[in-house]
């Protein structure tokens, strides 16, 4: 900017308390948008978590001691809270600091609050359950219900309801099918291809070699995790898509978080651009006990040629 246009602007917003939201996108060479090019301004840093333990899969069948595996860059792996070695979080390298990206920040809150107010109302089935401690051939099916989840005037999502799906589930949008089994009480899948995810209204994210590993407690409640790889491109869209909005909002600046995402992405890789477009992610899923109508429990489990389905689960 000229020295003479920066000085005008300084003193036109003298008594307004500096620059608003509406301007600090336009801070890179020649007034351009940075939310639009983060990368044409230096990167500015990014405050990174200190951590050993954290959530998470091993998803690239290696602990991080030797050469990385190939399509895979090196990274820092992680020990998860019950002690499995080798786990890939790189989504957790970069966000782990951001406030208003953690659990109780600012933009899960209203993710969260549009899936517990069904936009739409995900439901997690468990069928051929022999052993409800450990158990080699389980399957676990994710879909998708048009009602909306149950909750009390305090807004807790109310267990043991009923939740319609469509008459020929395994044909409607994002239906998957995972195959697991129970070890000890808890519930692991094998990955699939992928798995597409609705948050809330135009947000969506699609997890590539995605997996699931789910505890049943004494309650009825379900919690888990769900991890894979997601395009770290696309995560950056949702995470700036409202410019300096989301600098105040969520603490965060533009360029350094897509800057923080490129250095961490860890899998799928490019194979023309040898660029990584993927980042090891895991995310809490936690969920009540509900039900699908017999019907239409009929056919899930005719889809898999399971032989019953003891458990049932609505997040």
């Amino acid at each position: 900017m000229p020295a003479d246009k920066a000085a005008a602007l300084r003193r036109e917003l003298e008594g307004k308390g500096g620059v608003g939201p509406d301007r600090m996108p336009y801070r890179g060479p020649d007034e351009m948008d940075v939310a639009l090019l983060p990368g044409i301004v230096a990167d500015p840093g990014h405050a990174l978590p200190k951590a050993d333990v954290v959530e998470g899969f091993d998803l690239d069948g290696d602990d991080g001691s030797g050469a990385p595996p190939k399509g895979t860059r090196k990274h820092v792996n992680f020990v998860s809270p019950d002690g499995r070695r080798g786990i890939d979080n790189q989504l957790f390298t970069v966000e782990g600091c951001v406030e208003g990206l953690r659990r109780k920040g600012f933009l899960p809150m209203i993710f969260n609050e549009g899936r517990a107010s069904g936009r739409p109302t995900a439901l997690v089935e468990i069928s051929g359950i022999d052993d409800e401690r450990n158990d080699s051939d389980v399957w676990v099916t994710v879909l998708y219900s048009g009602d909306e989840l149950r909750r009390s005037p305090a807004k807790v999502v109310l267990p043991d309801y009923t939740y319609r799906v469509s008459d020929n589930p395994a044909l409607t949008q994002d239906f998957a099918r995972f195959h697991g089994r129970i070890v000890d009480g808890v519930l692991i899948t094998d990955p699939i291809p992928q798995l597409h995810v609705h948050e809330v209204t135009g947000i969506e994210t699609t997890f590539f070699r995605p997996r699931l590993r789910l505890e049943f407690l004494p309650d009825g409640r379900m919690k888990g995790i769900i991890g894979g790889y997601i395009d770290w491109r696309k995560r950056v869209v949702f995470q700036i898509y409202r410019a300096s909005d989301y600098e105040n909002t969520v603490g965060l600046q533009m360029p350094a978080i897509y800057n923080a995402m490129k250095r961490a992405a860890d899998g799928l890789q490019d194979p023309v651009t040898g660029e990584f477009n993927g980042i090891s992610a895991a995310f809490d899923i936690e969920g009540v006990a509900g039900f699908i109508p017999p019907t239409q429990q009929t056919k899930l489990l005719a889809g898999n040629e399971t032989r019953t389905s003891k458990a049932r689960q609505a997040p």
